[in-house]
């Protein structure tokens, strides 16, 4: 059975949201939402549609699919939209993923007003100041996009539509990574 749990706000981890250490996790994960609302003037990122993790995450033998990371919109003309990350999986402190999927899952920038839209980044992971470790991993058809509604306006940028990192070292073996709409 598949729940959608939808949180506005700060919007972390629409199914988990982790702060300890994990060494094995893992289950089928699907339609989970992080989406980060709208506020005045501001709003807030959506961080890992699946899980938001602030500490070493391990995952072995999970999928992935069809979950969301939403940016925030602003209230008020000119305020800027915040980012989608990590449609699937937002990871900082590092990451150890074996025998796992990754699929259908996007990253979405946020609709400013009249302002630019926010940036889209790891469809269906993204990475940050930590290490990552991919070991028979499948990334399938994830996304990051950035959306304008107002094509006078410049858009956010969308990238890595797989994988996105920062401030990291991912290492991948033995692993897919096809069909994403951005870089990969």
């Amino acid at each position: 059975m598949a729940f959608t749990i939808t949180l506005l706000g700060l919007a972390r981890g629409g199914r988990y949201f982790q702060l300890r250490q994990s060494a094995g996790f893992c289950q089928h994960i699907a339609q989970g939402l992080a989406y980060g609302g709208y506020g005045s003037y501001s709003a807030n990122a959506g961080q890992g549609g699946a899980i938001f993790s602030s500490q070493l995450l391990g995952l072995d033998g999970c999928s992935f699919v069809a979950n969301v990371a939403i940016g925030g919109g602003p209230v008020g003309l000119n305020a800027r939209a915040v980012s989608g990350e990590g449609g699937a999986v937002w990871a900082t402190g590092g990451l150890n993923a074996t025998n796992s999927t990754f699929a259908l899952n996007a990253a979405v920038g946020g609709q400013g007003d009249f302002a630019a839209v926010g940036a889209a980044a790891g469809g269906g992971l993204l990475v940050t100041n930590g290490s990552a470790s991919l070991v028979n991993v499948t990334f399938a058809s994830n996304g990051a996009y950035a959306t304008n509604m107002y094509p006078t306006q410049p858009a956010g940028s969308a990238q890595g539509g797989n994988v996105f990192s920062t401030n990291s070292v991912v290492t991948v073996r033995n692993s897919i990574l096809a069909d994403s709409n951005d870089g990969w």
